[in-house]
């Protein structure tokens, strides 16, 4: 994986002027994984390995959650390729409308993976409304375990029960 990211300059680096994460973090290096989106067949070796992880690390799951924003595409791509419903969770809730703060059918009981394109603190993952309620029953497993052999900033999976 990392051999793609850096083919298509992916991953940025800036000793001088170090990023500004949106955990808060400053780092000398950036991965936008967003740019993996413009290449198919990184993008289909990334929906693969995701849903095959999915698959052999959880189970059977009800269904896919994306975080807002950059993983709500990777999300809809394995919920595709799984067969299962797809659902995004917002980072605030809308200020109009139903004010919702999670598009999608939830099912009450159903396993869900979360799904983020990168992590540092996990911040945007356990601000999904059903995580915060249920923190001590969540299951956390970056991707970096298996397959994808990224680092903090992997693609990542959270499990839980929606309430």
């Amino acid at each position: 994986m990392a051999e793609f990211l850096l083919q298509i300059k992916a991953i940025k680096l800036q000793p001088d002027n170090p990023f500004t994460w949106a955990s808060g973090w400053k780092s000398p290096i950036y991965c936008d994984n967003r740019v993996t989106l413009s290449h198919p067949t990184i993008r289909t070796y990334i929906r693969q390995k995701l849903s095959q992880i999915i698959q052999e690390e959880f189970g059977a799951v009800g269904c896919i959650a994306g975080v807002a924003t950059a993983g709500i595409p990777q999300g809809v791509l394995v919920a595709q390729e799984l067969g299962l419903p797809f659902i995004y969770v917002r980072s605030k809730p809308k200020d109009h409308g139903t004010g919702s703060m999670i598009e999608g059918e939830v099912i009450p009981g159903q396993r869900v993976v979360v799904i983020e394109d990168l992590i540092s603190t996990g911040k945007s993952s356990l601000h999904c409304p059903w995580i915060r309620k249920r923190r001590r029953r969540i299951t956390t497993k970056p991707f970096q375990k298996k397959g994808l052999k990224m680092r903090p900033s992997a693609p990542c999976a959270v499990r839980n029960s929606v309430p």
